[in-house]
């Protein structure tokens, strides 16, 4: 084996060397001193790495050789070219490994910084809460498509509703103080307008509302049972949006804040949209002998707009809050 070991020092002392290799490195290491020295000091360093408890000890004198070293460079770097350099910045202006950016005061000291004050970041979460709030809204603020029934039975079901429907459960408070088996107007139309319902504008004197309530067998419909000259007839309220998929084939009526649709005229069935509500009439009469209650009511159609839509949502807000 020709000049010293080199590399093969490691793997021999990690005994991974074939033998045959092995013994010829051995046997070079017995008469070349350099490299008997060089193994020692490749097993010493094994030994300590292979053993974490027995931790290597720098001379006492290590770090402040090193300390004399630098300010022994300093000095003579200050005295061959007396002092940095004017355009030492430049030299180094376009280095991109050197941070230009002064440490902060805080960075070692354990000061927390404040990043945010107190009173931007009461800003900020009233922006999130107003923003959650709209959000809410915006999803209370949707309005189910109401599709009116047009079977003869169910219509037939609602005329039998008028003069009797055991399950029929009448609004308190609204009753005439001098007769409590009627309905007082005023008070009906302010418990209508309190409660988001759709009241008449004015109702001619021959018609009067008989009763006012909810169904058990659909309490989210409110039921308003009016008398005529000619018999009965039965307005419901539902909230939300008329279907137009139940309302392309009708007739219209039309009426001055929009159109009113005849479902049907045996018996007479018809349907509008006012604001939210989705109101339906059903009675024995003629559309013609209808005529004086229809025109009483507002027709309106129904808004779809972003700002509609969160307006609703608050008002449900508000009402729950309220309740």
């Amino acid at each position: 084996m020709n000049g010293h070991l080199g590399s093969l020092i490691s793997a021999l002392v990690d005994d991974q060397l074939p033998p045959h290799v092995r013994e010829r490195a051995l046997a070079h290491a017995a008469a070349c001193s350099s490299c008997a020295q060089e193994i020692q000091a490749t097993r010493r360093a094994h030994g300590l790495l292979a053993n974490p408890g027995c931790d290597p000890v720098a001379r006492h004198d290590f770090v402040s050789g090193l300390m004399s070293l630098a300010q022994a460079e300093r000095s003579a770097f200050a005295q061959s070219s007396g002092g940095v350099p004017a355009d030492f910045a430049a030299q180094y202006a376009d280095n991109p490994f050197i941070v230009r950016e002064s440490i902060p005061r805080c960075a070692f000291s354990g000061e927390v910084r404040r990043r945010i004050p107190l009173g931007q970041m009461g800003k900020y979460a009233a922006v999130f809460a107003l923003g959650g709030a709209c959000a809410l809204a915006f999803v209370l603020g949707s309005r189910p498509l109401v599709t009116p029934a047009v079977d003869d039975n169910s219509l037939h079901a609602k005329l039998a509703s008028i003069t009797y429907d055991p399950s029929f459960s009448p609004v308190i408070g609204v009753a005439s103080d001098a007769d409590p088996g009627q309905v007082d107007n005023a008070k009906l139309v302010k418990w209508l307008h309190q409660h988001s319902w759709a009241a008449p504008s004015a109702l001619p004197d021959s018609v009067s509302v008989a009763q006012v309530g909810f169904s058990a067998s659909n309490p989210s419909q409110l039921e308003i049972v009016l008398s005529t000259p000619y018999g009965s007839a039965l307005i419901t309220e539902r909230r939300g949006a008329l279907d137009a998929a139940a309302i392309s084939q009708a007739s219209v009526i039309e009426h001055d804040g929009g159109p009113v649709y005849v479902l049907g005229d045996s018996p007479t069935h018809l349907v509008w949209q006012n604001g939210e509500i989705v109101m339906e009439l059903v009675s024995a009469q003629s559309v013609s002998q209808l005529a004086a209650v229809t025109q009483t009511m507002d027709v309106d159609r129904y808004d779809e707009s972003l700002g509609a839509r969160l307006m609703r949502g608050f008002t449900d807000i508000a009402g729950v809050v309220r309740e």
